[in-house]
């Protein structure tokens, strides 16, 4: 449909649903790239938590170790603490951190192995070397040949540092993966931020570019139609009626603009016949009268009131008219009683 045939109130509302699409278009792109922002941040974070989780992983690994290498040296239960309570950190934080990264294989498989490696070195290294260092205690209090020489030698194997340096290498995989997330994640974030901004920024510009563009068709439409009428109607009260009215609209203007032409018509039409009427008085043809049903409304009563008026003019002038044919003809009429 033709903004032209629209009526001017839909037009007006035409103008405001388009600005309000365009802003709601703006509006739910920005919208969508705040909530893909907040789900970015959610997993930097997220990546975040994992890495320090894996760096209290290795805290643990170190607490068992400084552990059992101070009861080595020692034999005083009390220096296993941090053993134990290593142990225990470390479980605890594999457990949760498998839980966290369960949406990643890769690195569940990393934790899975990591767990096994360290299964692996308190095994082989971290409960025989207590249960060694015990048998010396009891060595020491029974006469038993074990002696801080055995201790010596069973740390000169290697063994602890072997799956310690493992371990870590295994770790800082795990950490390093999480981190390649992070770019990745951060990446996406920055470029995230900086399409929200221009979405924020442009995306506005053009609604409001496109409000004044339909601001501005909608009014030169309208302004150009009204001028026209405006020209129409001064050349009708100067007594012009030759003027044309160009209409190629079906809005309020458009059907003004029909009404200025019939009413031109119907003016011509009472001019036409008026015209009539007084060239035939002139002609002498006093009983030509104009067809008042070919108007309408007042037009037709002033028809109807100049024929009437006609009527009232040629009546006492036919009755004079016969008189005087009677009088020249020597028949002396009886004499004129009527009123006219």
């Amino acid at each position: 449909m033709r903004l032209a045939n629209m009526k001017i109130k839909t037009q007006l509302i035409l103008g405001y649903v388009l600005l309000l699409v365009a802003m709601v278009i703006v509006s739910s792109v920005v919208y969508r790239s705040l909530s893909h922002l907040l789900e970015i941040s959610g997993w930097v974070d997220h990546t975040y938590k994992v890495m320090g989780e894996a760096d209290k992983i290795v805290a643990s690994l170190v607490d068992q170790e400084t552990g059992v290498r101070g009861f080595l040296v020692t034999g005083i239960e009390e220096y296993l603490e941090p053993y134990n309570k290593g142990q225990e950190t470390f479980k605890k934080t594999i457990t949760e951190l498998k839980k966290t990264v369960n949406d990643n294989p890769a690195q569940v498989s990393r934790l899975e192995k990591i767990e096994a490696m360290a299964g692996s070195l308190d095994k082989e290294f971290s409960t025989s070397a207590i249960e060694l260092r015990r048998e010396v205690i009891k060595g020491e209090k029974a006469g038993n040949k074990l002696t801080m020489n055995d201790i010596v030698t069973f740390m000169n194997k290697g063994t602890g540092k072997k799956y310690m340096d493992q371990l870590r290498v295994m770790i800082a995989e795990f950490r390093n993966a999480e981190a390649g997330l992070l770019d990745v994640r951060s990446k996406d974030a920055h470029d995230t931020a900086k399409m929200t901004s221009n979405v924020s920024i442009y995306g506005t510009l053009m609604a409001i570019i496109v409000g004044i563009i339909v601001v501005i068709l909608i009014t030169r439409s309208l302004i150009s139609k009204l001028n026209a009428m405006v020209k129409a109607a001064e050349s009708i009260a100067n007594g012009d009626l030759s003027v044309s009215i160009e209409n190629n609209s079906s809005d309020e203007i458009g059907i003004l603009a029909v009404a200025f032409t019939e009413m031109i018509k119907k003016i011509k039409l009472l001019i036409s016949d008026v015209d009539i009427l007084v060239n035939a008085a002139v002609a002498g043809k006093l009983a030509t009268r104009a067809d008042a049903t070919k108007h309408s409304g007042d037009y037709r009563k002033i028809v109807e009131g100049v024929n009437k008026t006609l009527d009232a003019v040629i009546g006492p002038l036919n009755v004079a008219a016969n008189y005087v044919d009677r009088i020249s003809k020597g028949d002396i009429p009886p004499t004129i009683t009527e009123t006219y």
